[in-house]
């Protein structure tokens, strides 16, 4: 069986009411073009909306990765060599010690 959601229904509903038998009346014509013409505007306003948040989406991805890129930059500073001193810590017991 296959689901639909709840605008799939409506618009199911719509068909069916507006292909009912019978002749073309001017007032059921009027309805259709109606019904029609609004649907039409909906689904622009719709497009419109769906491609400003593209666009949003579009921008704040380039942003993330430019500041990840700044991170990843800064936590990465250039190498120095290390030096291994040796302290004693006890008399007995020698460790090397890396300093920074």
């Amino acid at each position: 069986m296959i689901t639909r959601k709840l605008h799939a229904h409506r618009g199911m509903r719509r068909i069916k009411t507006s292909s009912t038998p019978g002749p073309l009346t001017e007032r059921r014509g009027l309805l259709q073009l109606h019904l029609l013409a609004t649907e039409k505007e909906n689904l622009q306003k719709k497009r419109l909306w769906l491609r400003s948040q593209l666009e949003h989406t579009e921008c704040r991805l380039n942003e993330i990765a430019q500041t990840m890129q700044a991170i990843e930059q800064r936590m990465d500073p250039p190498e120095r060599p290390r030096t291994a001193t040796p302290q004693l810590t006890r008399p007995t017991l020698r460790k090397t010690h890396l300093t920074y």
